[in-house]
């Protein structure tokens, strides 16, 4: 990956990691993308379809006015990005060019044109069983995504959605669930990160903090969910009982 493209990725999840609000983190990601040619981008995370995509973003740079017009006419069922995208495993590149054969559909190409949208990217992210969670990024110019971009974005996405998750913006509010164990913003993160499967040593990276502070908010968190082991922790997290 070019050093320029390291720089920017970096920038980037670091503004990511400081981000205190939605508005915060949804302005970070889009600086982001833009250091790869992208101009809007739209975050999904467990959502059951297509409709639920559309209504219920957990980050978006899209006017409302955009969302309401798309449900509206019912484009969400209709459009090949994101019905492809909600079941995707594998990164894959769009654009507005794809072949339509209904009428109704045709209006998603007269949107698209109208904004203007030339292609885009949709990265795929880990969810919840039977649900998707997908990142979706769009351009109005001919851009080359290359597999360094691919990798960057997936980077970027999945550190927003950690972040995300941390904040409470998700509609399924992970903070709630610890309520009694009074978890802080970043403990919450750091445990999430843990269920990614990354070691201490790759959180204190992601998050640009002391292995030492990472390895006391661990312990912390253990403590006050008050359970013995991370893998117990990342259980309650995805609302399981600990196996003893």
């Amino acid at each position: 990956m070019p050093d320029d493209m390291l720089f920017s990725l970096s920038q980037t999840v670091s503004a990511i990691s400081r981000a205190d609000c939605r508005e915060a983190l949804t302005a970070s990601v889009l600086k982001g993308v833009q250091h790869f040619g992208f101009e809007s981008f739209t975050l999904n995370i467990n959502v059951r379809d297509a409709y639920e995509a559309n209504a219920n973003p957990v980050l978006t740079t899209h006017a409302d006015s955009f969302h309401l017009e798309y449900d509206s006419l019912k484009l969400y069922e209709l459009d090949p990005v994101l019905l492809c995208g909600l079941h995707a495993d594998q990164p894959f590149c769009w654009n507005s060019e794809v072949d339509h054969v209904t009428p109704t559909s045709n209006k998603l190409v007269e949107m698209f044109r109208a904004m203007p949208l030339i292609n885009g990217l949709v990265v795929p992210l880990p969810s919840s069983e039977g649900r998707s969670s997908l990142i979706n990024l769009a351009t109005s110019r001919d851009i080359c995504i290359s597999e360094g971009v691919v990798h960057s974005i997936s980077i970027i996405a999945h550190t927003a959605m950690i972040k995300a998750e941390s904040l409470g913006v998700v509609s399924e509010d992970v903070s709630g669930r610890f309520a009694d164990a009074n978890l802080s913003h970043r403990q919450i993160e750091i445990l999430h990160w843990a269920a990614r499967g990354k070691s201490n040593n790759d959180i204190a990276t992601i998050m640009q903090l002391s292995r030492r502070t990472v390895d006391w908010h661990m312990s912390e968190v253990l403590r006050r969910l008050k359970v013995a082991s991370r893998s117990q922790a990342v259980a309650l997290l995805h609302g399981r009982p600990p196996s003893r």
